[in-house]
């Protein structure tokens, strides 16, 4: 599998309400995925992101995306919810930082979501092997 260029989904300022669900999104050459300054009101759902196979097990450091798998500077963003079909899973990617908030990202939640694990919680995978 080749690696992807770049993020693995952009969302710009043109996209402001959109909706992301059920991908495994993995082995991307930057972020997951990355949303835009401007980029707002989105809802992030029922995701793998990160060196994760389809059944949300670990398929290793070469897949996995290289910088965070979340990079948000857009406002009143979703990541996550209360059911189990709404969390995020999200683990093993090159960056320490599995969500990471820049400035802009005022009213964002962050609900529900697995993070530095795998499905299975709470077995950890750690995004890089210098991260402990």
């Amino acid at each position: 599998m080749a690696r992807g260029a770049g993020n693995g989904f952009t969302l710009t300022a043109t996209a402001d309400g959109s909706t992301i669900r059920g991908f495994v999104i993995r082995a991307f050459a930057a972020d997951g995925i990355n949303i835009a300054a401007g980029s707002d009101n989105h809802t992030i759902v029922g995701n793998y992101i990160g060196s994760f196979n389809a059944d949300g097990s670990n398929a290793g450091s070469t897949k996995r995306n290289l910088s965070e798998g979340i990079q948000s500077a857009g406002a009143n963003v979703v990541i996550g919810g209360t059911t189990v079909a709404d969390r995020n899973v999200i683990s093993g990617n090159g960056s320490p930082y599995n969500i990471y908030l820049s400035t802009g990202a005022n009213g964002t939640v962050i609900q529900g979501n697995y993070l530095g694990t795998d499905a299975r919680a709470p077995r950890c995978s750690p995004p890089t092997a210098a991260t402990t």
